[in-house]
């Protein structure tokens, strides 16, 4: 203050440069204001100091300005949606120069994105008349901890109107409860369904009986199997695998037991077993690598129900053919007598 105010106009003042003065009296006012706290703003701020440094950014001190604010008044209640937030980004950082230094166009394009993304997504959950709610859990799709977890969530859910709770768990969790009663119908319907067709066929009793029972075996057998390495079973899946195995292996055994047939009239069972297997292995062998191959593909590939349905087809139509082949053979010689006796009939 003194060298402002007494020496700059005495005598003394031609002593100092233009420049000697005005950055003294800079620095006197800068001095002044920090003494009575006067506040500039971001304007003011950039025009004083512009004066020490030519090389002052405008944008340095409004980012500086920012940077204050967001460290000294930000509050940690301040609430904030994240479509807000996305919002903000999109309206108005990446479109704010000031920001070019720290967001490239990568970044900028996956803020772009997201805003489109958030706008997809909020239609998916959002409607006129109902909203959709995400559960993602680390349980698998069915079993004892996912069922109890449902079971949980429905009972927190009791006091809410006209709430659904949708899903392949919850649909499993459904099924599980009247699992035993539909698969057993479905196993008696499609069993008496397919006998009485192979009757038909037959014109007999017997053989259509046994060809079927060895097909609804391979299905219990593909249910241990299952069951022994500890994959999760999806009931839906073994519901469709009991239809579509016994529809769609039930030709094999049709086809060893039409050959057996008509070569055991001339021939003992010996040699008929033995011609009727390599009649109908070829055949057989064919169709069910066929299933095989194709199921167990689709299985490795897709996901989900699929996935576990065409797994479980694959494993039942192995299974079918092995009893065919190995089973079906010996319950024939076995029955041979009771069989041909009651075609007589």
């Amino acid at each position: 203050n003194f060298i402002v105010n007494d020496v700059l106009n005495s005598e003394y003042k031609d002593s100092f440069t233009k420049k000697n003065k005005n950055d003294i009296t800079i620095i006197n006012g800068i001095v002044n204001s920090s003494l009575n706290n006067i506040k500039f703003t971001k304007d003011e701020m950039f025009a004083i100091l512009l004066q020490l440094s030519p090389n002052v950014s405008r944008d340095t001190i409004s980012l500086l300005y920012t940077y204050y604010g967001s460290e000294k008044e930000y509050n940690d209640n301040y609430t904030l949606t994240i479509e807000k937030l996305v919002s903000y980004l999109n309206n108005d950082i990446i479109n704010d120069s000031r920001f070019d230094e720290f967001i490239d166009d990568e970044m900028s394009k996956k803020i772009i994105d997201s805003k489109q993304r958030l706008k997809d997504a909020k239609k998916l959950l959002i409607g006129d008349n109902y909203s959709r709610m995400l559960i993602i859990t680390e349980y698998g799709n069915e079993g004892k901890d996912t069922f109890e977890f449902i079971e949980d969530t429905r009972d927190d859910l009791v006091k809410i109107d006209d709430k659904y709770l949708i899903g392949n768990s919850p649909m499993a969790y459904d099924i599980s409860k009247s699992f035993n009663s539909e698969f057993n119908f479905i196993s008696i319907l499609t069993l008496i369904s397919i006998f009485i067709v192979v009757a038909i066929t037959f014109k007999s009793i017997i053989s259509p009986m046994i060809i079927s029972l060895i097909i609804q075996c391979s299905v219990y057998v593909t249910m241990g199997i299952l069951s022994f390495q500890g994959d999760p079973v999806y009931f839906i899946s073994l519901l469709v695998v009991q239809s579509i195995l016994m529809g769609a292996t039930i030709d094999y055994g049709i086809v060893f037991t039409s050959y057996y047939l008509e070569v055991r009239k001339d021939n003992n069972v010996k040699d008929a077993l033995s011609k009727a297997y390599r009649k109908s292995s070829h055949t057989i062998f064919t169709s069910g690598t066929i299933l095989i191959l194709v199921t167990f593909t689709i299985g490795i590939f897709a996901s989900g129900v699929v996935s576990k349905i065409c797994m479980t087809l694959s494993k039942g139509t192995l299974c079918s053919v092995v009893l065919i082949i190995l089973i079906l053979p010996g319950v024939m010689a076995a029955l041979d007598k009771i069989i041909f006796k009651h075609r007589k009939m």
